[in-house]
């Protein structure tokens, strides 16, 4: 008869198989490892790091030892200074986790055994002439002797360490160091380091000549000022113009502009961007164009020859006077300057009757004149003689006849035989 073993020994018998299937064997496989190419090396050095972990890890840890990490399985990393550093992998699967290191040695360089490397900066590299250049070394590897040319053409040169360097002339320098020790020499040129602008000048304003020019209306005349004459270094902007007076400006190298009767003062102010002067100059306007008299080109008739006044005036013969500039000017403004006839005043026995005062000036605009003629001459001519001045001076002339003819009837004249064979009567 067969027994069955107790309940409690087929469960201890149970964990027994399960802890040999299970645990021995995961523990076993999970197993990390690395290598790194190269170990060692001057600094930077580059190390690749290649994973030969085995069993199947999930995450991958990596710490290079100079605060450098990484979770790829295959990274890279730079040393970037001198020591010794231990590289670790950390691999895990689960619960279980697996570890390896190895030794990066990164030697130092000792400065005394290397040649220097040359370099500068400066504390302004860009500026106006005089430009004074504060120039600082930056070169490496304990130089202990310095040479600066400064690339101005006039080999001036410096074995300062730090020197200063005044560029006078505007331009783009190289500059060039060389440094020693006792290991060696090195040199380096820094191509167009240095630039120096051309100093700004202030513009030179130019108005141009002063001008004398004709009145053309009542408003004035249309001049074109020229300030094209005025010069600039051109270092900051093109020049700008600006004209002024009293109650206008303008603006442009050569704006053309009304000004009016008289001289005006014009002031241009020309400006750079930064800096601006002025010059002035004087246009004077000039009227010297007299007024100009239309008249109707007919004499006036005085018929019958009765011995009896008619009174004349200057509208009866002139139409219009007109003046470029002053509007003011009118036929009203007309004055009569004198009154001529072509016959004596009395010739007794001649038919004109006993009569005198034949012409008897009553304004500056109108003329009593007797209607009479010599009976045997062949007609009397009054001449009217008259002027007109305008506001600047300028005074036209004109005269007009007036007729006592010898006959009526068509195509009967009076010939002027001229005021020297009869008299004239002046005004005023």
């Amino acid at each position: 008869m067969n027994k069955k073993p107790p309940l409690a020994s087929l469960i201890l018998a149970s964990l027994v198989m399960l802890l040999i299937f299970v645990a021995p064997a995961s523990a076993a496989v999970l197993q990390a490892d690395f290598i790194p190419d190269p170990t060692s090396g001057n600094a930077p050095l580059v190390v690749l790091f290649t994973d030969k972990s085995t069993g199947n890890a999930s995450v991958y840890m990596w710490d290079f030892g100079d605060g450098g990490t990484s979770r790829n399985k295959n990274p890279g990393h730079t040393y970037l200074e001198p020591g010794n550093y231990t590289a670790t992998l950390k691999i895990t699967r689960g619960p279980y986790y697996s570890t390896a290191s190895h030794t990066i040695t990164v030697p130092g360089t000792d400065p005394a055994t290397q040649p220097p490397m040359a370099h500068l900066t400066a504390v302004s590299k860009t500026g106006t002439a005089p430009f004074t250049v504060q120039f600082i070394d930056k070169s490496t590897g304990g130089p202990t002797a310095w040479m600066w040319y400064f690339g101005n053409g006039d080999g001036a040169l410096s074995r300062e360490q730090n020197p200063t360097y005044t560029y006078t002339k505007p331009g783009v320098y190289t500059v060039s160091l060389q440094v020693w020790n006792a290991q060696g020499v090195c040199s380096e040129k820094f191509v167009n380091y240095i630039t120096v602008i051309a100093a700004n000048n202030a513009p030179v304003a130019n108005a141009g000549s002063d001008q004398v020019v004709e009145q053309a209306n009542p408003e004035g005349v249309d001049v074109t000022l020229d300030g094209s004459g005025s010069t600039d270094d051109g270092q900051i902007l093109p020049l700008t113009y600006t004209w002024t007076w009293n109650g206008g400006s303008a603006t442009g190298d050569k704006p053309v502009v009304t000004l009016p009767l008289g001289t005006t003062t014009v002031t241009l102010t020309v400006f750079d961007g930064e800096l601006s002067s002025t010059d002035t100059v004087d246009i004077t306007v000039k009227d010297t164009t007299a007024p100009t008299i239309t008249t109707s080109g007919k004499p006036v008739v005085l018929w019958p020859p009765n011995h009896k006044y008619h009174t004349v005036s200057i509208s009866d013969f002139v139409s219009s006077v007109k003046d470029i500039c002053d509007a003011s000017v009118g036929v009203d403004k007309i004055v009569i300057t004198s009154v001529s006839s072509d016959e004596p005043e009395e010739a007794l026995g001649e038919g004109d009757g006993n009569t005198t005062e034949d012409i008897v000036i009553k304004s500056p605009q109108t003329i009593d004149l007797r209607a009479e003629r010599q009976g045997d001459g062949n007609g009397r001519v009054y001449t009217i003689n008259y002027k007109v001045t305008d506001a600047s001076g300028n005074t036209a002339t004109g005269s007009s006849q007036v007729w006592v003819p010898h006959d009526q009837g068509n195509g009967d004249i009076a010939v002027d035989d001229g005021a020297a064979a009869g008299y004239t009567a002046n005004y005023p």
